[in-house]
């Protein structure tokens, strides 16, 4: 089973999805992609990682021979070089503790930089021609590959910062037997707190170029059309047809997430308002504390 290859559309849009790990990204990633003229792709960052394939997927899917396909013809184009190599890049361009020092990074480790920017020019161009929508919805998360995207990209690009409860962050993070590995109270704490600096310090920087907006993730479970017409009208998108879907209570289409939360593994998933509390120990007040000026 193959895919057709469809024509380039004309404009290519890519919306990128920053944040903490466990802040609902791929549940967004998807709301999104429901709309008429896109498509949710996932964590597009783990392709190296998991070697161009998406982990826990049926190999008679379309989505195997989705991103199969893709991992093929950008392997030739980058002369075999190996998506483990390409892994150490990502890692040492993209992940928290190397943006401090991307600018230095780049500067003096120019050939990795290049082949960082080749690999990455050569996916999207791959992924853009494969899928009939003019727009994917990436969730990567990653601030430092926000940054790199809109330096290496020719498409639009529009971001979203996608905010989350500190302690239902950090409850979730202690969570154990889930694909995330977990992390302590302290640690998940520290965690949330050094990467919710550099997603709004990139958000900052980000929008004195692109179109961006901050969303709560506790907005969109509760009034989750009011917060997709608040992103329809600051990115310029219509998300009419998800706003239906929603109003209907229909089934939302998972699309070809490549790597994510384990919500992805489904065809479809149906969307449930709710509105969250915490309870109120000791540490849970703690964090909330520790993490106010972040998320007031």
């Amino acid at each position: 089973m193959r895919l057709e290859k469809p024509t380039i559309p004309e404009k290519k849009t890519i919306v990128y999805i920053i944040g903490a790990g466990r802040s609902g990204t791929t549940l967004l990633d998807i709301l999104l992609g429901n709309g008429a003229e896109y498509t949710s792709l996932g964590e597009i960052n783990r392709f190296p990682k998991r070697d161009g394939i998406p982990p826990k997927t049926s190999t008679a899917s379309d989505k195997y021979y989705f991103w199969l396909q893709i991992r093929d013809i950008v392997m030739a184009q980058n002369n075999q070089v190996k998506l483990s190599y390409i892994h150490t890049l990502h890692k040492k361009f993209e992940y928290h503790t190397g943006y401090l020092f991307n600018i230095l990074l780049k500067k003096f480790k120019k050939h990795e930089y290049r082949i960082y920017t080749k690999f990455l020019t050569n996916l999207y161009d791959e992924i853009f021609k494969y899928t009939k929508e003019n727009t994917i919805i990436e969730s990567s998360k990653y601030p430092g590959r926000a940054c790199n995207l809109s330096e290496i990209l020719p498409y639009e690009m529009k971001y979203i910062y996608l905010q989350r409860d500190p302690v239902a962050v950090v409850n979730a993070f202690m969570k154990k037997n889930i694909e995330q590995p977990s992390k302590s109270w302290l640690l998940a704490n520290i965690y949330y707190f050094f990467v919710n600096l550099l997603c709004k310090r990139t958000i900052r920087k980000l929008g004195k170029k692109h179109n961006v907006i901050t969303i709560k993730y506790e907005d969109l479970l509760a009034h989750p059309v009011r917060v997709l017409t608040d992103i329809e009208k600051k990115l310029s998108m219509d998300l009419s047809l998800v706003k239906e879907k929603l109003e209907k209570k229909e089934a939302l289409k998972v699309g070809y997430l490549f790597d994510g939360n384990r919500i992805r593994t489904n065809d479809v998933i149906s969307f449930q308002p709710s509105r969250y509390d915490y309870e109120k120990t000791f540490k849970n007040k703690i964090t909330r504390y520790i993490n106010l000026s972040l998320y007031s």
